[in-house]
This record gives structure tokens, sequence and C-alpha cells, in this order.
């Protein structure tokens, strides 16, 4: 009898230790398959997923075409960048605030007051010519003869207070100025909106009318002189102050326009000068410190890169399209490496020998 009960006892105990072997089993395949799934989860969110085909052409060319309406809008942030750097010597490093205050300035008349298009234009960039000569003015005339680093300083503590300032009357969310864009559809796979189209437009039409208007024109030709040395261009009659401020009107005319266009593009917000500043500001160094063209050629540069690079596989899979900032640059750090001065610049030794 006791055997009996032995026996039995030992059963039970035997299939009790089965059960918790079979639970524990069952566990750790559980947790195997959470750990694999979010394994796979992160993976997918640093690399998209293996694709050994090679990309079709037209998806390709889709890439090329973003690549030139961002290179646009940059090549216009960069030229109003440079022309400024070009007269005064200093990197106005709250350039993006301007093209932010002129873009909330058009959203406020053509989408809250509901006035038409091009009255809108015209009282948007009306406020953004009366608060740059403010700026300028109050803060940049008087520390004009200073180091440039004083301006440097004063531009980046104006950056934080247009900001904020932005932030405190639009409220820190995006926004999005809609004017029933049509999409033309070129392929299955290439489509561009009206609003794209106006941008490319535009940014060339400016750039070729900046363009003539400095080489062209006798205003034109003063800037240029100021530029290229202001003490004798003083000393000829022209009038220093005077050019200073219409530099600074076409620098905030050109961000203007460039946030405007933006606008009618992508998401309105903010906090966006910082991003529109440092755009600028790699495209007016990669294409050479000064040089108009180097601006135009920097700023494509920029566009180019940051969607063509996302669209060629390496070793099998596709660089992260939330990573194209970096790569952009990468190639920025590259072509410094090179030639420090930038694509158009020019050496000390170059300008020594002029």
């Amino acid at each position: 009898m006791a055997t009996a009960k032995a026996g039995a006892g030992g059963a039970f105990y035997l299939l009790y230790k089965l059960a918790s072997a079979q639970n524990q089993q069952s566990r750790i395949l559980s947790l195997a398959a959470r750990s694999a799934r979010g394994l796979a989860e992160f993976t997918t969110s640093i690399l998209i997923c293996y694709n050994p085909q090679e990309m079709q052409l037209e998806l390709f060319l889709k890439f090329v075409l973003n690549g030139f309406i961002q290179g646009s809008l940059y090549a216009l942030l960069a030229l109003g960048l440079s022309l400024l750097y070009g007269v005064l010597r200093f990197a106005n490093l709250a350039h993006g605030e301007y093209a932010l205050m002129g873009s909330f300035a058009f959203y406020t008349f053509y989408v809250l007051l509901g006035w038409p298009l091009l009255p809108s234009l015209a009282a948007g960039f009306g406020i953004l010519f009366i608060v740059t000569l403010l700026i300028e003015r109050l803060t940049f005339t008087p520390v004009r003869d200073a180091p440039p680093l004083i301006p440097l300083v004063i531009s980046i503590a104006l950056g934080i207070f247009l900001k904020n300032l932005l932030l405190l009357i639009f409220e820190p969310r995006s926004r999005l100025i809609t004017a029933n864009s049509s999409i033309l559809q070129i392929t299955d796979f290439i489509s561009i909106t009206s609003a794209q189209i106006n941008i490319a437009v535009v940014a060339i039409l400016l750039m070729i009318a900046l363009t003539l208007f400095l080489k062209r024109t006798k205003l034109g030709k003063a800037i240029r002189a100021v530029a290229d040395d202001r003490e004798a261009a003083a000393i000829l009659g022209i009038p220093i102050k005077r050019i200073v401020t219409i530099t600074f009107l076409i620098s905030a005319f050109l961000a203007g326009t460039a946030g405007i266009l933006a606008a009618f593009d992508q998401n309105l917000h903010p906090n966006a000068g910082t991003a529109f500043t440092v755009k600028a500001f790699a495209a007016v160094i990669l294409g050479g410190i000064g040089s108009i063209p180097g601006a135009v050629a920097g700023g494509y540069i920029l566009g180019f890169a940051e969607n063509i690079l996302i669209s060629i596989p390496f070793w099998g899979w596709y660089i992260p399209s939330n990573y194209k900032d970096a790569l952009a640059y990468i190639i920025l750090i590259l072509v410094l490496y090179i030639r420090p001065n930038g694509i158009f610049g020019k050496s000390a030794e170059e300008i020594a020998r002029k």
C-alpha cells in the first residue's frame, strides 16, 4: 500500500515537473519571439528593407526631380546670405528667421484674413521690409565698424528672439498654405505639383534677375564695388550706408521668397528658421563664401545629395530618408577637405595676386 502511494506520488510529481518545464519553455519561446520582433522593428527603423534588385529608372528620376526642387529653395536662401556676407563680411545667422517672417506675414493675409494672392504678397513683403529696416537700423548699424564677431553674436541673439516671437504669435504648430495645387502626373512614379513648378521657375528667374542686376545696373555695380573694397568705394563717392541697407532688403526679399514658396509645398512651423539658416550656411560654405555662383551651385549640390543618395542601393540596402541631412553634410566635409575655400571660393594667395 505504501509502495502504491509512493508510486502515485512520484507519478504526480513527474507530471508536475513536466508541466512546469513546458510552461517555462513556453515562456522562453514567447520571450524569444517578442525579442525577435523587437529586434526586427529596431533593424527596420535603422535600415530600409533589403532589396537585391536595382532601383527602377523612373523612381531614380523622381529623386532627381525632388533634389532639383529642394536645391532651388536652398539656392535662393544661400543667395541672400552670400550677398549679405559679401558686403558686410559677417554671416547673418538669423537669415532663416527672415524667411519665416515673410512666409508667416503672407500666411496672415492670405489664409487668416482671406486676401487675394497678389495683395497678400505685397502686404507680406511690405511687413518684411519694414521689420528688416528696423532690425538693420537698431541692431547692425551701431556695430557696422565693429569686429565681425560682434554682429555675428547679435545675429544669433536676433534669430532666437524672432523665433520665440513667432512661437508666441502663431503657436508651436505646423501650418500648410493650400492654394488648390494641381498635380501633373508625368509617369507612374514621377509626378510634380504646381507648387513645385512655381518653386523651380521663380527660383531660376530670381537667380537670373539678380545676376543681371549685379552686372548691368549702376546700383548692382555699386554693391559689387562695396563688396570688393569698401574703403575704395567710399573714396569713389559710393554711399556705403545706403548700399548696406539695400543689400539687407535684397537679402530679406530672397529669404522671404524662399519661405513663401516652401510654405506652399511643405509644412510651415515657427521652429523651421534654424533649418533654413543651416542649409543656407552649408550651401554658401560649399560653394565658396561670398561667391554668387558658388551659392547657387552649393544649394543645388545639397538638394541633389539629400535626395539622390537615398535612392542608390549600397550592397542591397537603401539609406533611410531621415538620414539625408547627414549625407549632405558628409558631402560638405569631403568637398572642404579637398578644396577648403569651397568650389568657387578663392584662397588668400589668389586674392593677394589680384
